[in-house]
């Protein structure tokens, strides 16, 4: 597994997002997405589940626990993270599973709040793209 994953650093030298327009996720499609997680899908790195934030934002519909995690999803969509909190939030569990052919394959599990932000931005990126 080492071998096919091996540890990196996250690089620092990206490119920089001047001219891009700045994302802005709303709240609504933050819940819909929320809502998009499979039943008991796992828990990455961090031990959150969706369903836990989930059950956090629906309780007697709490309209400022949406709105912090809209700000959270927010911020890391802008890249805003912190170089100390990077690895924590992009980090994986890795499983590994037998082949059919005796290999052995992978699985990456990654922290809920990395995928929340993706599943968020992914229908914002895909209607850039199609322009």
């Amino acid at each position: 597994m080492k071998e096919k994953h091996p540890s990196q650093d996250i690089p620092t030298d990206l490119p920089s997002s001047d001219g891009c327009d700045p994302v802005n996720i709303e709240p609504s499609l933050v819940l819909k997405k929320l809502r998009s997680f499979n039943k008991g899908s796992a828990a990455g790195p961090s031990g959150i589940r969706a369903s836990h934030i989930l059950s956090a934002v629906q309780v007697h519909y709490q309209t400022p626990a949406l709105d912090i995690l809209t700000d959270f999803i927010n911020h890391l969509s802008k890249g805003l993270v912190p170089l100390d909190i990077q690895p924590f939030i992009a980090r994986a569990f890795l499983i590994g599973v037998s082949k059919k052919d005796g290999g052995i394959g992978s699985i990456a599990i990654g922290d809920v709040f990395r995928r929340l932000t993706g599943k968020c931005l992914a229908p914002i990126i895909l209607d850039d793209a199609s322009r």
